[in-house]
């Protein structure tokens, strides 16, 4: 199989940032944006959650959101773009949940399991240095929209305040593995008394 490390990671989603740019010009096109807006009309993906904390473990999903400006609609995103990823052919387990609390589609990108939400913003284009934490940037929005944005507002609020950021990961990792062991150890003491009941 391809090597998965970090490189490719960001390989993927550097794919998955052009395809979203190459997307949002067609729109534009569409909707006759005229041409010196197109050509600095932006979009980007952002990532939040454990990819973006950099505690990120092998095999787990990446956690995206596509940020659009304010003539790219929802209905674009679970139309359109659903079908430029699916003429993709790295694209493979393409599903669009719509109607979830938030929004989200989900594919495998090159094997990298994805799950794309999607927010509008009410600016006229989306520059590559657009910083997502100041509360103006929620005015005027859908609560979808909102609620597609916290996952990277908080994970981005948590990078800016932490002093030690190597101290944090380590710590968050910890955190993680202890978490999971707990799991475990709890499922099979729940497997354990099932099966004394069963077998009494």
């Amino acid at each position: 199989g391809k090597p998965r490390g970090p490189l490719f990671l960001l390989a993927v989603l550097g794919k998955l940032n052009n395809l979203v740019k190459e997307w949002i010009a067609e729109i534009s096109e569409l909707k006759n944006l005229p041409p010196s807006a197109i050509s600095c009309v932006g979009g980007k993906i952002f990532t939040f959650g454990s990819y973006r904390l950099g505690v990120h473990t092998k095999g787990a999903d990446i956690d995206a959101l596509c940020v659009a400006p304010r003539h790219v609609e929802r209905t674009d995103f679970f139309q359109s773009f659903f079908e430029k990823l699916k003429q993709h052919e790295e694209i493979k387990d393409l599903r669009a949940v719509e109607d979830a609390f938030v929004p989200v589609i989900k594919f495998k990108f090159d094997g990298i399991e994805i799950d794309l939400l999607f927010a509008r913003l009410a600016l006229q284009s989306i520059p590559d240095n657009l910083d997502l934490r100041g509360d103006s940037i929620l005015k005027n929005l859908d609560i979808r929209c909102i609620r597609s944005l916290n996952g990277c507002r908080v994970t981005d609020e948590i990078l800016y305040l932490v002093p030690n950021k190597e101290n944090f990961r380590l710590t968050l990792r910890a955190i993680k593995l202890w978490a999971k062991r707990k799991q475990w150890v709890l499922l099979f003491h729940i497997y354990m008394t099932c099966n004394e009941k069963i077998n009494k």
